[in-house]
C-alpha cells in the first residue's frame, strides 16, 4: 500500500492510461463477439459525431424539417442520429422502413415521449415508461369510442353548428391579428364541447388557450429552471391548472352521478385490461389528446386558410363545390349523407396536400422493446425510432416536384406508407376522421361566406423543434360575401 502511495504523478498517469487501454480492448473484444454488433453499422448524420452534443445546434438552429430535409439526399431509407438528451435515435426517412416499424413491427414498438414532455402532460411517475404506455392505452381507447364510427356520425351536427358559429364570429371581428390563436379557441370549443359534453364560453375559452400556448412553449423550451420568469416554470403552472380544470370536471361528475356517453366518461371507466389508474393519471390520458388534437387543428387550419388566399384558382373551384353544398349543409338538416373521404373531393385534396407540405408533426416517436433486425442492420432494445413523416413526403420519387403546392396529386390515392399525416397501421391516429371533418366543417362556412385578405403577403413560415408555423399569425381582413 505505501508502494502505491509514493508513486510518483506521471506514473499514476502511466498506469491509468493502461488500465483505461486495457478496459477499452476488453469492450471491443466483447463487442465484437456480439452477435448483435455483428451487422452493419448504421448510416449516421456527419453532424451526429459530435461528442455529447451530436447534431443537437443544427437541429435546433434549422428546426427538424429544414435539418431531416438536408439528410435525404444522403440517406434513402434511414440514419442514425444523436441529439442532446436522446442518443441513439433512428430516424426513418422511407415508406418501406416506415411499413417496418409502424406495421410490421408494431408490437415490438411503442409510443416514446421524453419526460419533460410527458411531465407537463401530468405523468410524473418512477415507472415512467409503463404509466406512460397505460395512459396511452387509455387515451386510445377513449379517442376511438368517441370521435369515431357511429359516435362521432352523431355529432355531425355540433360540428357543423360550432364550425358555423365561429366563422360568424370571425365575420363580425372584420380584421384578425391572430388568427391562429382564434382558430385554436375554435378547435378548444370542439374538443371540450364533444369530449366534457360542456359548453365554452368566450372567456374560458381564452383562459384554456393562453393555458395551451404556455404548455407548448414550455415543451419546446430548451433550459428548463422551474422558476420564474423562465417559460418550463410557466408551463408548469399552466399544466397543473389546465389538469386540475379536468379533475374539477370529473369530481362534480361523481358527487352528481352524471353519465354522459363522451371522451371523459371514458377515460373515467376503469379497465382491467390497463391496470390500476389514479385520477391524475386519467386526467392525463384526457389532457394529451386534447393538446394535441387542438394545436394541430389550428395549425393546419391556419396553413389551409393560407394556401386558399396565396392561390385563387384552388379557392374558387373548392368554393364552387362548396357552395353546391351549401342546402345541406344548413344547420339542422340531416348530415347523414356526409363522408369526409367523398362529399368534399376538391376540399379534401387540397387539405391533403396542405398536409403533405406542413406535416402535424415533425416526427412520430417510438421506442424499441426488443432488438429488431431490418435488412442487414440491427436496431438495439431501447433505442427510439422516429419515423419523419416530412422525409417521406418529400420523396420526388412519390410526390413529384414535391415542394409544389399541388392538390391534383391526391386525385390518385398515394401509395400506402407514402401519406402519413396521422401515421399509419394499428397505431395511426385515432382522431383522424374527427380532425378532418373539423376541418372540412370549417371550411365549408368560411369559403361560403367570406372574403379575405392577408394583411401580411407574402408572410414566412418559422421553423421550431416542433415543426412550423406562420410568422405573426397569418393576420387578416374579413368580409361578408355577397
Amino acid at each position: 500500500m505505501e508502494y502505491f502511495i509514493s508513486l510518483s504523478p506521471w506514473t499514476w498517469v502511466m498506469v491509468c492510461t493502461l488500465v483505461l487501454i486495457a478496459t477499452m480492448s476488453c469492450f471491443a473484444f466483447f463487442s465484437l463477439s456480439n452477435p448483435l454488433i455483428e451487422t452493419k453499422m448504421l448510416p449516421e448524420a456527419s453532424s451526429s459525431r459530435l461528442p455529447i452534443v451530436g447534431a443537437s445546434a443544427q437541429f435546433l438552429w434549422h428546426g427538424p424539417h429544414r435539418f431531416i430535409a438536408n439528410q435525404i439526399s444522403r440517406f434513402q431509407e434511414f440514419f442514425k442520429l444523436s441529439i442532446l438528451g436522446f442518443d441513439p435515435i433512428v430516424v426513418a426517412t422511407s415508406p418501406e422502413f416506415v411499413k417496418f416499424v409502424l406495421v410490421s413491427n408494431h408490437k415490438s414498438v411503442f409510443p416514446s415521449y421524453p419526460k419533460y414532455i410527458t411531465k407537463l402532460l401530468g405523468i410524473n411517475h418512477e415507472n415512467h415508461s409503463l404509466k406512460a404506455i397505460q395512459i396511452n392505452a387509455i387515451s386510445r381507447k377513449s379517442t376511438l369510442a368517441t370521435f369515431s364510427g357511429e359516435n362521432l356520425k352523431k355529432n355531425l351536427p355540433i360540428l357543423n353548428s360550432l364550425a358555423r358559429q365561429v366563422v360568424d364570429s370571425l365575420q363580425s371581428m372584420g380584421t384578425i391579428f391572430d388568427t391562429e390563436g382564434e382558430l385554436l379557441k375554435y378547435a378548444i370549443r370542439v374538443a371540450i364541447q364533444l369530449g366534457w359534453s360542456e359548453m365554452v364560453g368566450t372567456e374560458e375559452a381564452n383562459k384554456i388557450k393562453e393555458e395551451l400556448f404556455k404548455i407548448q412553449y414550455g415543451m419546446l423550451s430548451i433550459i428548463r429552471i422551474n422558476l420564474p420568469p423562465f417559460t418550463w416554470n410557466k408551463a408548469l403552472k399552466a399544466s397543473a391548472s389546465f389538469l386540475g380544470r379536468i379533475e374539477e370536471v370529473m369530481a362534480k361528475r361523481r358527487e352528481k352521478g352524471i353519465q354522459y356517453n363522451d371522451f371523459l366518461c371514458h377515460v373515467m371507466e376503469d379497465d382491467a385490461s390497463v391496470g390500476k389508474l389514479s385520477d391524475r393519471d386519467k386526467c392525463a390520458a384526457a389532457c394529451g389528446p386534447l393538446i394535441a388534437a387542438t394545436s394541430s387543428t389550428s395549425l393546419s387550419l391556419t396553413m389551409v386558410l393560407k394556401y386558399l388566399h396565396d392561390y385563387p384558382q384552388v379557392r374558387e373551384s373548392i368554393k364552387v363545390e362548396q357552395d353546391a353544398l351549401r342546402n345541406q349543409m344548413i344547420e339542422g338538416n340531416s348530415l347523414e349523407w356526409f363522408n369526409w373521404k367523398t362529399s368534399m373531393p376538391l376540399t379534401t385534396q387540397m387539405i391533403n396536400e396542405v398536409l403533405r407540405l406542413h406535416s402535424l408533426t415533425p416526427f412520430i416517436p417510438r421506442e424499441t422493446e426488443k432488438n429488431m433486425s431490418y435488412k442487414d442492420y440491427n436496431i438495439p432494445e431501447k433505442w427510439l425510432v422516429w419515423i419523419s413523416p416530412y422525409a417521406v413526403h418529400m420523396n420526388p420519387k412519390f410526390f413529384p416536384n414535391p415542394m409544389a403546392f399541388d392538390p391534383s396529386r391526391f386525385q390518385t390515392p398515394p401509395k400506402l406508407g407514402t401519406f402519413l399525416p396521422f401515421g399509419m397501421g394499428p397505431h395511426i391516429c385515432p382522431g383522424k376522421d374527427f380532425a378532418m371533418i373539423e376541418i372540412l366543417f370549417f371550411v365549408h362556412h368560411f369559403v361560403t361566406k367570406c372574403r379575405w385578405e392577408s394583411l401580411r403577403p407574402n408572410q414566412p413560415i418559422e421553423y421550431y423543434s416542433h415543426g412550423r408555423k406562420l410568422k405573426g399569425g397569418f393576420p387578416m381582413i374579413i368580409q361578408r360575401c355577397g
